[in-house]
């Protein structure tokens, strides 16, 4: 065909239908359009009769046309990048051809010439690359034309054209009965077309609640505790966010159906969860939390698994009665009291468990006290028993004339635990909420919790759905004075809102200012309030740094990054993958085709856990899946190895084992995760292949500990270079 359509609907399945009944004939048709594919699609039928008969069929079709575009495009493209791509051009007009290519793009900047002439011989094919430059994020759509007598080709195809800098936040919270004034200034060396200031005021001390909520929602990981944590608040906050008027970042019921999907999926052979869905063994109490997850989702109404609630209860029922190994009984106990709680809440009767607890109570952390606390008073337990615990549990906390908090140092024996001193002020909170409401430490829990925030949301993703959770039970259990005032926010001398609060509401009245308005001349931003009640607010800062960082930074992990080509002849040894004298060197230019041997090396100087690493590609790279059948598997036979050096290894070894157990392999990065980490050396490698001609932006790698995300080392950014053959 030769119209002048234009092609932009990709898709790589054209038609599925699950269910297509057959006349009595046993024939059935079904119509479909087909994408703008210029491709061969496989037709692929299964048939099933009444009485358990299979056949299946299989034929194709191919959609040509005399003259077609192929395009030679990067996967994505960020700021600074400048690229040489294009389209390749094919000829089956049955004659020789001059074609005229025209190219034009919207979202970057084309240098040079829009046009090349290209004579390409019938049968053959040509390729036509133009030169593009990134400034600006956003998305970049390409438009391409070739044309020949009576035959031409239209294709257009999008990218995102990313920032290549982490977003970097300040933000303010706080409350007035009066006026308060709040010093707003941006950075000297950050970016003006992205990031802002963002405003918010309730009268409610729940106002920041979004930031939490959205972090879960977008946090970027899919671990079993993330998911669960994810599922959490969606199905038990879906009442609050109407009262705050709050539109949730995704749709709620087919977001949280995803969620029960991936933690059922991470449901093992012994009823117990794994911490990755390409993980082998269960974790005690990331399965107890996973499953406590399911179990308000299914009381919330949504549709979970009665097997995998099943198999979870006997696996907890199981974990609870193994007897502790050597050493191991105190860790043991703070364990089985949070069984014991999840078990009741499945429906268990664990009421032995719960007397031997309270018997050994002096020996239990105080987070593992409040767990136990919770379960004896929703279980009705002896009354004297109950309030000789909360004394216990009250007696261990630290308070100011301002706030109270628990702190508790554990070790990292605890890790696996989630543990941290914030959780732990969280279920305290949570355990005095249902012991007596209107205590007088409640409202200084709150005023700690609120304190501890950074960005609007705690430290990791436990700390944030504990804290939340205690919130939405300090909205269940208490009320405030209804309030009745005027609220006004100015900045310097600018007026930016003006607002009524009468009445109990939890309503936030938002207020957006784009980092291109915001020069402020003094940068002072003031929240006036006239009237009965408190105003409570927020001010956030959003912003990029207009330029990447150029040197490392080890907060507790040091990490480099080396690339090195790999020599594809049958012959090419890995001594000889590094271009240059040394063998060690990293190389920053490459040619188009040539395959990039990653390695990644990470200093671990004590025992870390539930690491996260992220490594962003240069976007002329694209990383081998060896998951996929194309990829050639004797690439990584010759030059994927991993090594780990450290006291417990007795030096270093090179093996296919790593502790990043799952990874991840993205458009323009590889992540990977590993639950523990021992002190020493540890190398990890990956392949990849030069695909685009062009100077790219390689950000930096970054590494983190989740659950104590200022546990962190990065590389420094670089520049990259694939050059044309």
């Amino acid at each position: 065909r030769s119209g002048k359509k234009v092609r932009r609907n990709f898709v790589t399945t054209a038609y599925f239908n699950p269910s297509v009944i057959t006349d009595a004939s046993g024939h059935a048709k079904v119509k479909f359009k087909l994408p703008d594919n210029l491709t061969t699609f496989r037709l692929m039928a299964m048939a099933v009769s009444k009485s358990t008969d299979f056949g299946k069929g299989r034929s194709s079709i191919t959609v040509n046309k005399p003259l077609l575009l192929l395009p030679t495009l990067p996967r994505t493209v960020r700021v600074g990048d400048t690229i040489e791509a294009g389209v390749v051009v094919h000829n089956h007009a049955k004659r020789p051809a001059k074609v005229k290519i025209t190219a034009t793009v919207n979202g970057l900047e084309l240098e040079g010439a829009r046009q090349q002439l290209l004579t390409i011989e019938d049968g053959a094919a040509d390729e036509a690359r133009f030169t593009y430059r990134a400034k600006h994020p956003g998305e970049a759509v390409f438009r391409f034309k070739a044309e020949f007598e009576d035959h031409e080709d239209l294709l257009e195809l999008k990218r995102p054209v990313n920032l290549p800098l982490v977003m970097e936040s300040v933000a303010a919270y706080g409350s007035t009965e009066t006026a308060v004034a709040e010093r707003v200034i941006p950075s000297a060396n950050i970016r003006d077309d992205i990031g802002g200031l963002e405003v918010s005021l309730a009268s409610s001390a729940l106002v920041g609640l979004r930031p939490s909520v959205d972090y879960l929602m977008k946090y970027p990981y899919g671990c079993l505790e993330q998911t669960t944590s994810r599922l959490v608040p969606l199905v038990l906050f879906k009442e609050l966010m109407q009262e705050f008027k709050l539109d949730l970042p995704v749709k709620a019921e087919a977001f949280a159906a995803q969620q029960i999907t991936r933690v059922q999926g991470m449901q093992r052979w012994d009823g117990g969860f794994s911490y990755w869905p390409s993980g082998r063994s269960s974790y005690p109490w990331a399965s107890a939390y996973a499953a406590w997850g399911l179990n308000v989702a299914k009381k919330l109404g949504h549709p979970v698994s009665n097997s995998v609630l099943k198999k979870a209860k006997r696996y907890l029922t199981k974990e609870l009665r193994r007897k502790p190994k050597k050493g191991e009984a105190k860790l043991r106990n703070d364990l089985k009291a949070y069984l014991v709680f999840v078990l009741q809440e499945l429906g268990g009767k664990p009421d032995g468990y719960v007397s031997s607890l309270y018997a050994a109570r002096k020996e239990l952390a105080t987070f593992s006290k409040a767990l136990l606390l919770n379960t004896m008073i929703r279980s009705k337990g002896d009354a004297k028993a109950i309030e000789t615990l909360a004394d216990e549990v009250l007696n261990s906390v630290h308070q100011t004339a301002k706030e109270a908090k628990v702190e508790e140092s554990l070790g990292y024996s605890y890790a696996e635990y989630f543990h941290s001193s914030t959780r732990s002020t969280a279920m305290v909170l949570n355990a005095l909420l249902e012991y007596q409401p209107k205590h007088h430490l409640v409202d200084k829990f709150v005023n700690h919790l609120l304190a501890k925030r950074r960005n609007g949301r705690w430290r990791n993703t436990q700390e944030t759905v504990y804290g939340v959770l205690a919130m939405y039970q300090f909205y269940k259990k208490r009320e405030a004075l209804p309030p009745a005032f005027t609220a006004t926010v100015v900045l310097d001398d600018k007026k930016l809102l003006n607002r009524r609060f009468e009445g109990r509401s939890l309503t936030v009245e938002n207020h957006k200012l784009p980092m291109s308005e915001l020069k402020p001349e003094k940068g002072i931003l003031g929240f006036i309030k006239k009237g009965d009640g408190t105003l409570y607010y927020t001010a956030r800062l959003n912003y990029a740094r207009a330029t990447l960082p150029r040197e490392a930074w080890d907060e507790g992990f040091a990490v480099q990054r080396t690339y090195q080509r790999v020599a594809e002849d049958a012959g090419s040894s890995p001594s000889k993958l590094a271009q240059g004298k040394d063998p060690k060197a990293s190389i920053s230019t490459v040619k188009a085709g040539d395959m990039v041997r990653v390695k990644l090396r990470i200093v671990v100087p004590q025992q870390m856990h539930f690491v996260a690493l992220e490594d962003p590609l240069p976007a002329g790279l694209e990383a081998l899946n060896f998951n996929l059948m194309t990829t050639s598997r004797s690439a990584r036979r010759r030059w994927v190895g991993h090594s780990r050096s450290s006291r417990y290894s007795g030096g270093k070894r090179w093996s296919s084992y790593t502790p990043f157990y799952h990874r991840e392999t993205r458009d323009d990065r590889v992540l990977l995760f590993a639950d523990r980490l021992y002190p020493g050396v540890y190398e990890y490698v990956y392949l990849a292949r030069a695909t685009t001609v062009g100077n790219f932006v390689a950000p930096p790698t970054h590494i983190e500990e989740m659950y104590s995300p200022e546990v962190f080392g990065r590389t420094a950014a670089t520049t990259f270079v694939v050059s044309g053959r």
